[in-house]
């Protein structure tokens, strides 16, 4: 289970803070109608690939979902680089490579996305 910070809104948020305020702080727009289904990335320290969905995308990144019991999140870190591989919608469709950057890894508060963790990732 993650055990460290998650940041939120530009805070850092413990685990047990209240978590009742999620307005939108993310500065472009998010497309929740996007190219990508999903991504997966190599996790030096479990010695696996991690496949997760795309929640949404922006001009410059994309935010993946993961399940806040996961033990990938006590492996990524703010500012850490990693290498994805972004799936498409369409089964004809490359799947792309890229680097990209964790800025930020936000719990989610109740609703849809409940129990899981938005992980915020600048595309390079």
């Amino acid at each position: 289970m993650f055990s460290g910070s998650i940041t939120g809104k530009g805070d850092i948020m413990k685990p047990n803070a209240a978590q009742n305020d999620f307005t939108e702080m993310r500065s472009e727009t998010r497309n929740t109608t996007h190219q990508y289904s999903s991504v997966e990335f190599w996790v030096d320290e479990l010695c696996i690939f991690y496949h997760c969905k795309v929640r949404d995308t922006s001009q410059n990144g994309l935010s993946i979902l993961i399940k806040e019991d996961s033990q990938v999140l006590d492996h990524l870190k703010i500012g850490q680089q990693i290498q994805l591989k972004l799936y498409q919608n369409s089964l004809n469709a490359a799947i792309e490579s890229r680097s990209t950057e964790v800025r930020h890894i936000t719990r989610q508060g109740e609703g849809r996305y409940s129990g899981h963790v938005l992980v915020g990732l600048r595309i390079e």
